[in-house]
């Protein structure tokens, strides 16, 4: 069965109490009944109450109005049987009203033929019994959002002229703001319109979008049907990352204007924000049906196929917004994402320096430019160039400074100079003082090339101030204590990153050294056996220069040092084409994992790819995420260590790893990786939700939560979930 999505915000109903208030006794009370499915399909049944609860949240945002509780309306239903059929029969409806001490009872039906949903709601005066008002829509099944909304604001109308209420007191917006505590104001007496063009001056003008926020919701008071007001709060919602709210009060425009393409496009923008790709490609095409060159929407629907993978599909969308719009400078630039995702980089470059010429001051192109010449072409003047115009055009941006400290203290680079890259991680503190790596790559170039201890001490410990989790950043700190002779100090940091990381090879090693010094030989021998036995071959080489041991196996089992996996024997059924190029290869290994859904045969291809280019990025990645899909996660991760290699940067990778550790239940790794992905992009929601998971099996509640509202801020509706599911957190 095709289920009808239709979104709600209940309210809290207000009771008929035993003793009243003046102010009370003036309100009207109302109580909203089941709808009758008048279909014949008991499929559809659950909508009885669901429609009924739609419109019991409108008439919820009222001050005007009491709503009978549901707990006395369904002892009144059940005395009059009526509680699953719906009630469809004013004189009925008015019994039950008198019972319940109602003024005016809210009654309807509903039926589905085919792909179609008609909704008909009555108002029936219970003194009376006669029908006072009607609301009805008709429209697809799949729009049951905006035809329920449609019903309500109808039904809403209709209530402000029957029980002659002029103005509504206080809507469920209002009550919005009220919680994002937005300061109440008196706002000046004027028109609908008026309000509207006040709220759209302080958005737009005077870049005020809270007091704007007031303006539009008094608008929308005075005319629920207000469209551009309406419009206008979708935007703004949208902007503030409330995608939700956005597709509500988007779907209200959708409802009064079925044929404004904005609106339908902009909630396809809000979903794919939420990474719910198929209400977005819906909502696009819906926008398309009514215009099919809509720049906006044909873009949109690139960035849909581009995150669902579809790259050739993608590609496709874009060129149709570039040909609608060659100005378009959105376009241009996702398609230099897309191509740089297909490893293709001269036409990544090729777009990326359309959109800056479209539009000269969009910096993302720049940084984006900056780091394909750097890591990719090894082109560091041009890379310099890019890195240095972005910085120009957006003083604030301190990834442009954070990829210019890379690039000075690159060796390769004519131009490498320790005290500039140190400038420039200082910049990048400066601007964002949470940004624990920029400490530690200073700790670094202070340790390892300007040998300043004092320093390279102060910036370690302020990146364990911000993150102790990295057991890197312990480790370090270590080697700098033991530069300056302090080995028993040194041990104490090496022991503490080993406590984070018990594999972590590296800091076995170093242990081993600190030991050695201390003469704590026996100590120094397991030490360094254990490094050997996690893949460090120089602490072999140590353990035979100063112990003359060339046999570690001595109760531990040492394992190699990380090499690229063999590729599998080719299935007898499976014939890999000899002769293609290293593109083809990743394509169609591509093609094969993602589309024909066969991720053994995709790894044959992606490992031939490899085996031309070692240092295709692309297909060491897919190769790490087919083997986290099929649980062989040490794979997995040799393959992201290896992309990791060629860019230090990608996130995706990062990120990836610490899955493989969270999927082996080694949540403080996880924890560590999903950081390392965060402090790369501090906005990629997908990390964030992931920290909030590995913080959660650690039973660090709080963290969990900011992590996944963190999460939710950023779009992404699988933290909400979470949140409810474990903390039962919902606003």
């Amino acid at each position: 069965m095709k289920k009808i999505v239709i979104l709600l915000v209940i309210l809290s109903f207000f009771t008929v109490p035993f003793a009243v208030t003046d102010a009370q006794e003036k309100k009207p009370t109302i109580a909203v009944l089941p709808f009758k499915n008048i279909s014949g399909k008991k499929e559809h049944d659950w909508l009885s109450h669901t429609i009924a609860e739609s419109i019991v949240s409108k008439l919820g945002e009222s001050r005007e109005v009491l709503l009978i509780e549901r707990s006395l309306l369904e002892q009144a239903l059940q005395e009059f049987k009526f509680q699953k059929s719906g009630i469809v029969d004013a004189k009925t409806a008015a019994k039950i009203g008198k019972q319940l001490g109602a003024r005016v009872v809210v009654i309807g039906t509903y039926t589905i033929h085919k792909d179609k949903l008609q909704i008909d709601a009555r108002f029936v005066d219970v003194e009376t019994a006669e029908i006072k008002a009607v609301a009805q829509d008709l429209g697809l099944e799949d729009n049951a959002l905006a035809l329920s909304n449609a019903v309500a604001f109808k039904l809403f109308g209709s209530l402000t002229r029957v029980l002659d209420i002029k103005t509504v007191a206080q809507t469920a917006e209002a009550q919005d703001v009220k919680k994002e505590k937005i300061a109440k104001t008196d706002l000046p007496a004027g028109k609908a319109s008026d309000y509207y063009s006040m709220g759209y001056d302080y958005k737009w003008n005077k870049k005020d979008t809270n007091k704007a926020i007031e303006y539009y919701l008094k608008a929308v008071s005075i005319d629920p049907n207000h469209e551009n007001a309406l419009f206008e709060l979708g935007y703004v919602y949208n902007e503030k990352g409330e995608y939700q709210k956005a597709i509500g009060y988007y779907s209200k425009v959708v409802a009064l204007n079925p044929g404004a393409k904005d609106a339908p496009n902009n909630i396809g923008l809000a979903y794919s924000r939420l990474n719910d790709l198929q209400n977005a490609e819906k909502w696009y095409k819906k926008s398309l049906d009514i215009d099919p060159n809509y720049t906006l929407a044909l873009n949109g629907m690139g960035l849909v196929m581009w995150k669902a993978k579809k790259y050739k599909e993608a590609e496709g969308w874009y060129k149709k917004a570039i040909q609608s719009d060659p100005k378009y400078h959105m376009a241009y630039y996702n398609m230099g994402i897309l191509y740089d995702d297909m490893k293709q980089y001269a036409e990544s470059k090729n777009y990326y320096k359309k959109t800056i010429e479209i539009n000269p001051g969009y910096v993302n192109a720049m940084i984006n430019l900056g780091i394909i010449f750097e890591t990719k072409d090894k082109n560091f003047s041009d890379a310099e160039y890019w890195y240095k115009r972005a910085s120009e055009v957006s003083p604030d941006n301190h990834l442009a400074y954070y990829n210019m400290g890379f690039l000075y203290s690159n060796k390769e680079f004519s131009r490498y100079n320790i005290d500039t890259a140190i400038g420039y991680y200082q910049k990048v503190v400066t601007l964002k003082p949470d940004h624990d790596l920029s400490y530690f790559y200073m700790g670094n170039l202070y340790y390892h090339d300007k040998k300043e201890y004092p320093k390279a001490i102060a910036a370690y410990e302020k990146a364990i101030q911000l993150y102790g989790k990295d057991p890197a950043y312990h480790n370090n700190l270590g080697l700098v204590y033991e530069a300056q002779k302090e080995y028993a100090r040194a041990e104490g940091y090496y022991r503490e990153s080993i406590k984070i990381d018990p594999s972590y090879g590296t800091a076995w090693e170093s242990l081993g050294y600190a030991l050695y010094f201390q003469m704590k030989d026996s100590e120094a021998k397991e030490a360094w056996k254990k490094a050997v036995s996690l893949g460090k071959a120089s602490a072999k080489d140590a353990l035979k220069k100063y112990y003359n041991i060339t046999d570690v196996t001595d109760g531990i089992t040492p394992a190699p040092a990380p090499s690229p996996s063999p590729a599998p024997s080719p299935s007898p059924s499976v014939s890999i084409p000899s002769g293609l190029s290293v593109s083809e290869y990743y394509s169609r290994g591509y093609d094969l994992k993602w589309n024909k859904k066969d991720p053994d045969t995709a790894i044959q291809y992606y490992l031939k790819a490899i085996s031309i280019d070692p240092n295709h990025e692309n297909a060491l990645f897919e190769l790490g995420f087919v083997y986290n899909e099929k649980g062989e996660y040490s794979k997995a991760i040799e393959y992201y260590n290896r992309v990791l290699a060629l860019n230090p940067r990608a996130k995706d990778a990062l990120n990836n790893i610490g899955l493989a550790y969270e999927y082996q239940k080694d949540y403080v790794k996880a924890e560590s990786y999903y950081r390392k992905s965060i402090a790369v992009d501090s906005s990629y929601g997908i990390a964030w939700e992931s920290l909030g998971y590995a913080l959660f099996y650690q039973y660090k509640d709080n963290e969990a939560k900011e992590a996944w509202k963190k999460a939710v801020s950023l779009g992404r509706t699988g933290a909400k979930d979470a949140l409810k599911k474990y903390y039962n957190i919902t606003d």
